[in-house]
């Protein structure tokens, strides 16, 4: 996780520019998640390296969502699309 942190865009304040963007379809949304919660595990124990990050998490057709609906933003805050 330090390497691709270390890589993304700064201002002249060290501040991080960039947002890190996972997208998934179907049942790799439960990946994505994975990989969300590692990327944020990893940013509360290095706040000082992770200054300024943004995630953003978008899901397309996820595996059985369409049990609840079409379009929504779930408990994390991820929007959903069928």
């Amino acid at each position: 996780m330090k390497d691709i942190i270390s890589k993304l865009a700064r201002d002249s304040k060290g501040n991080i520019i960039e947002t890190i963007k996972i997208i998934s379809h179907s049942m790799g949304s439960a990946y994505a998640k994975g990989f969300l919660k590692a990327v944020m595990e990893y940013i509360q124990k290095h706040p000082e390296e992770c200054n300024g990050i943004n995630l953003a998490e978008y899901d397309f057709a996820p595996w059985e969502l369409w049990i609840y609906s079409l379009l929504y933003i779930d408990s994390q805050g991820s929007f959903k699309i069928l």
